[in-house]
């Protein structure tokens, strides 16, 4: 189903564009409607159903709790878009801002790792 904001064509529609990579790059691929060069995102994403960021079942991560790990936050921010979040941060929209966001968390970035569950040992501990 899709995932994400506003509305557009569906899967495979015009205005799809392929892609692969970290950070928003990863989910370049799922992106559609209008494309802004400029931001690097896309009017929506459209994630095909079973999809996982990180290959596993993912727990609901709270604006809370994010804002409590902002310094991972704005690390990721700048190792993944290239631009230190707080100089582009007046320029952003809020849409913007949580489409970056989604981006961080489907990378393997600090903060993804962060809230990521456990990875489980074979052994029969966690990881």
């Amino acid at each position: 189903g899709r995932a994400g904001l506003g509305g557009g064509p569906g899967p495979g529609s015009a205005g799809r564009h392929d892609g692969g990579g970290s950070g928003l790059a990863a989910i370049h691929k799922y992106g559609g409607g209008e494309y802004d060069p400029v931001t690097g995102l896309w009017e929506y994403y459209e994630f095909p159903p079973g999809h996982e960021a990180r290959g596993q079942e993912a727990e609901e991560v709270s604006w809370r709790d994010l804002l409590d790990q902002w310094v991972l936050l704005e690390a990721d921010w700048l190792s993944e878009y290239h631009e230190r979040l707080s100089a582009v941060w007046a320029a952003l929209s809020w849409r913007e801002f949580v489409v970056g966001v989604v981006g961080l968390f489907a990378a393997d970035t600090r903060l993804s790792r962060h809230f990521a569950p456990p990875t489980p040992d074979p052994m029969g501990g966690a990881v």
